[in-house]
This record gives structure tokens, C-alpha cells and sequence, in this order.
């Protein structure tokens, strides 16, 4: 079973669940940029944009909810110069992220608005960062099978079906599997302190625009 499939299994257990329990889940799809870089001691990330989008199921009342969703997020970052390499190197990931989120409603009429946070497992899809001469190398082996985070953000509900997402997803484990310096140092070769800057941890800021059914 693909990693697109559990994916979605998830989501379908949670509708399943939900009406056994007599809840009305909520459809719904959502898209938008990404705005990432990386927590890294010592080294500095620049901001880069890329791509989410995906699915939601929204289930509970007005004031109490619980949503799962399913997304193929892209995030992009520009890492400073290494030790005594003077060339920066952007990291380019791809993944597949399953949050669980739990949404407090606020009884405002019109523009529905709710707070919410939770936990998210990304699974990695495609992993790659620049080499001296700023082409993109594979290094997908060197990441972790799964990466957890968590969530906060407010959304707002307009017309009952249009809705506007602000998000900040925290990293709590590292992206990579092995130090970073060990991974430049397999692309170059001759990178020093192959111990040094292990870990890479996302910091992303999301901007998504979705569709309830």
C-alpha cells in the first residue's frame, strides 16, 4: 500500500467513525503557498516559497471540532555558507502530511472563525539540496521515514463553504537521518566536520485558501 493510500485510509476511517458516533462530517479541499525555513544551530536559512494542498474532513459541532487532513506540502530553504565553504545550499523536500487538528469555534456570525492546533506525522516524498555548482542532488536516503509536528492557526469561515487558513507548523524532529555535514560531505567530498549541524527541523508558515462541501 502506497504511502498516498494510508494516507487516505486515515481520513475515511475518521468519516466512518464519525458516523457511527452520529456526527455530520464536513468535505472539503484547500491550497496555498508555503513559506519555510530551517531552525539550525549556528547557521543561518533564508525564507523560500513553495506549495501545499490537499484534503480536510471536519467533524463536531459549531463550537467543538476535530479535523484530519491529508496534504502534499512542498517546502524550500537557502541554508547559509558551511564551516569554510563560502557556497549556501538550498534544501528542497517534498511530503505527504496527516494532521490532526482540534478547532475551537468562536460564536461570531458571518465569518465563523476558529482557533485550532494539533499534532501532524509527515511522511517524506523527495529530498534534495544543491551542490557547489548549485545542481540538485537526490538525498531522500538520508532522511527519517517519518517526521512529527505541530500545528497552530486560525481559519475563517465565509458563506458557509469558503475558507481562509492561517498556519504555523513546528517541526519537533529532524528531517535527516544522518549529520548534514555528512551529507555535503558525500556530495562534495571534502567537507570537514562531517559531525557538525545535525539536525534540520522545518519552520513553516502556510497561507491556504479551501472549499467545504
Amino acid at each position: 500500500m502506497t504511502r498516498a493510500s494510508i494516507a487516505i485510509l486515515t481520513l475515511s476511517l475518521l468519516a466512518t467513525t464519525a458516523t457511527a458516533a452520529g456526527l455530520l462530517p464536513t468535505w472539503g479541499i484547500k491550497g496555498g503557498l508555503n513559506l519555510s525555513n530551517i531552525d539550525m544551530e549556528d547557521i543561518d536559512s533564508s525564507t523560500q516559497t513553495g506549495y501545499v494542498a490537499g484534503l480536510f474532513l471536519d467533524l463536531g459541532s459549531p463550537l467543538l471540532h476535530l479535523q484530519g487532513e491529508v496534504l502534499y506540502t512542498s517546502r524550500k530553504s537557502e541554508l547559509g555558507a558551511f564551516s569554510t565553504e563560502s557556497y549556501n545550499v538550498e534544501t528542497r523536500n517534498h511530503f505527504i502530511e496527516v494532521p490532526v487538528l482540534v478547532k475551537f469555534g468562536l460564536p461570531i456570525p458571518a465569518v465563523e472563525p476558529s482557533l485550532y492546533g494539533g499534532p501532524a506525522v509527515s511522511l517524506p516524498i523527495k529530498s534534495e539540496m544543491t551542490d557547489r555548482s548549485g545542481e540538485w542532488i537526490d538525498v531522500k536516503d538520508y532522511s527519517k521515514d517519518l517526521v512529527w509536528s505541530v500545528i497552530v492557526g486560525v481559519d475563517l469561515k465565509l458563506l458557509d463553504r469558503l475558507i481562509l487558513d492561517l498556519r504555523y507548523d513546528i517541526a519537533v524532529t529532524e528531517l535527516n537521518d544522518v549529520p548534514v555535514g555528512e551529507i555535503i560531505d558525500d556530495i562534495e567530498d571534502e567537507f570537514g566536520d562531517v559531525e557538525a549541524y545535525r539536525d534540520i527541523k522545518d519552520r513553516t508558515f502556510s497561507v491556504m485558501v479551501g472549499w467545504a462541501f
